[in-house]
C-alpha cells in the first residue's frame, strides 16, 4: 500500500496532537521519504555489489589483455627495428 504525501501529513497531525510536536517530529524522522517498497534492502545492495564486482572483474581481464596484446606488438616492433638496424650495418 502506498502512502501519499497526503497520509503523511495526517499522520504527523495525528501524532503531534497524540505525543506532542517533539515526538511527533522525531516519529516522522524515522519513517522513509518514500514506501518501503521503495526502500533498498541488504539484498539488493549485495546484488549491485556482485554486478560492481564483475564488472570490476571483466576490466580487469581486458586491460591485462590489452596490456599482453601492447606489449606482443611492442616487442615485434623492436625485432622489425633491430632487423633493419642490423641489415644497414652490414
Amino acid at each position: 500500500m502506498a502512502i501519499s504525501d497526503h497520509d503523511r501529513y495526517e499522520l504527523h497531525k495525528w501524532l503531534e496532537e497524540t505525543a506532542g510536536p517533539k515526538v511527533a517530529g522525531t516519529m516522522m524522522a524515522h519513517l522513509p521519504p518514500v514506501g518501503w517498497a521503495d526502500v533498498a534492502t541488504k539484498r539488493d545492495i549485495e546484488m549491485v555489489e556482485l554486478r560492481i564486482d564483475r564488472s570490476a572483474d571483466q576490466l580487469r581481464a581486458e586491460f591485462h589483455n590489452g596490456l599482453r596484446t601492447q606489449t606482443l606488438v611492442i616487442l615485434g616492433l623492436n625485432a622489425s627495428m633491430l632487423g633493419v638496424a642490423l641489415a644497414l650495418l652490414r
